[in-house]
């Protein structure tokens, strides 16, 4: 049996060269890369999740002023809402001050190379060309963006400082120190501490600092437990653990939880909201769900800002039930860079890693069917997608402003498209697709004029037997 490919590809000397990740996590301290989340988070989402971000910001600046960790501009309390991005938080990432154009943009990104995602097992078929025409630069400037880029601009706050009341100093002043978890002398045990409660505040009190130990004859952590737990600095799972279950919101807020030993084997289910803006969680940089897990509720890691992986464990007998993630389950995690994915998934959720400013290395599951609308919006460091010949339907905006994405491969022989799939990825050099299916993909990018503009209709026939 045989049948043909379209290639869509740069026919300008700069083809192969790739983006440079417009996303950094090299972020010196903790003290930056907080500050950086609190500006890129605030303006990531629209209307959709506004309510659910409400208070986001007021509330993380009031925890980071008690911590110690760094100023930020009050300006940005006033709307709760998240926007969505601007250049301005791509430009913060890369550390990128001042204005630069459109043309010098794309210059410096073709400058580096990229980190492949493909599956190198599977064959790449033969080629049909369909190429990419970089000439006009100053006409896709114009069509793209109608205008000048936003200025990056630094803003000398120290005048500021000098007009803060002598009552607000004196506040901050009297706001307790957040202890590190080795400084931590108090322990309570669950459940054993917690009998006949209904939530941490009938046995914690206010500004009490802690270590909470889960008893390994705990099965499940109800929801809303811990919800707001200000004191909550470690959480240590004992061995041998029998805990099947965290409920929904179970340590949602807790801003000070800044240690947490693995998740135990056996744990079945994650609810929503369970560990969500937990800011300061890092897990020693690695998040791993162990193998027996079934489910991750939305929004369950969502804003936290701290770890830089995430990796699912492979079943080491059999291949398990497939993993349902859900929306949102990791979206605003700015400092990931890698995801291994379970090798028995299926649906990648709407918005599942939205906004992961440094997400670059998620290679897809042959498992994999269908990505949802916004699964990896926003990512500005991914490089490149390898889409399994199983994924038959991707999502509206599924990939929208990844700035950084270079190559695309879609394998599949039938894939339905949804609205604007690759928008706004202005460095996408080459698509590798079936024949059949690039016109369905040009109708999908019919509202982003630059994408057609790039993009000539050109055919080099060629065939590759399967």
């Amino acid at each position: 049996m045989s049948s043909s490919t379209a290639t869509f590809s740069s026919s300008s000397s700069s083809s192969s060269s790739s983006s440079s990740s417009s996303s950094s996590s090299s972020s010196s301290s903790k003290k930056q890369r907080l500050s950086l989340a609190l500006h890129n988070t605030s303006n990531t989402k629209g209307p959709r999740v506004a309510a659910d971000h409400e208070d986001y910001n007021k509330t993380a600046q009031t925890v980071l002023k008690k911590k110690g960790v760094g100023k930020h501009d009050d300006n940005d309390d006033d709307d709760g809402e998240m926007a969505k991005p601007s250049f301005n938080a791509a430009a913060a990432v890369s550390n990128t001050v001042g204005t630069e154009t459109t043309h010098n943009k794309r210059k410096r990104e073709e400058e580096g190379g990229y980190t492949s995602n493909f599956n190198d097992n599977v064959p790449l078929p033969q080629l049909q060309a369909i190429m990419r025409d970089d000439d006009e630069e100053e006409f896709f400037d114009a069509q793209e963006y109608g205008q000048e880029e936003e200025q990056i601009v630094l803003v000398n706050d120290d005048d500021d400082d000098d007009d803060v009341s002598d009552s607000s100093s004196e506040d901050e002043e009297e706001a307790p120190r957040i202890p590190n978890p080795e400084e931590v002398e108090l322990e309570y045990t669950y459940p054993q501490d917690f009998l006949g409660c209904r939530s941490w505040q009938d046995v914690v009190a206010r500004g009490q600092f802690f270590r909470l130990i889960i008893d390994s004859s705990c099965m499940e952590i109800p929801d809303d437990f811990f919800n707001n737990c200000f004191g909550l600095i470690e959480l240590v799972f004992r061995e041998n653990s029998c805990l099947t279950e965290i409920g929904e919101n179970a340590f949602l807020e807790c801003y000070n939880l800044e240690r947490m030993n693995s998740l135990p084997v056996g744990l079945l289910r994650l609810r929503q909201n369970a560990f969500k803006r937990c800011y300061l969680l890092c897990l020693w940089g690695e998040l791993v769900i162990p193998y027996t897990v079934v489910l991750v509720g939305s929004f369950c890691f969502a804003e936290c800002l701290e770890f830089t992986s995430v990796i699912f464990q492979n079943n080491p007998t059999t291949a398990g039930n497939p993993v349902e993630l859900g929306r949102f389950v990791f979206s605003n995690c700015i400092l990931v860079q890698t995801v291994r994915l379970p090798q028995n998934i299926i649906l990648i959720p709407e918005c599942a890693f939205y906004n992961c400013l440094s997400l670059r290395n998620i290679p897809l599951p042959l498992s994999l069917e269908e990505i949802e609308e916004e699964a990896f919006f926003h990512c500005l460091a991914l490089q490149s997608v390898d889409l399994p010949k199983r994924v038959i339907r991707i999502g509206d905006r599924a990939y929208g402003e990844c700035r950084s994405l270079v190559q695309v491969i879609i394998r599949a022989t039938e894939v339905h498209y949804g609205r604007a799939v690759f928008t706004k990825c202005p460095a996408l050099v080459t698509i590798q697709v079936y024949p059949s299916l690039w016109t369905t993909l040009f109708e999908s990018m019919n509202e982003d004029q630059s994408f057609l503009f790039h993009f000539i209709r050109k055919y080099q026939s060629s065939k590759w037997t399967a």
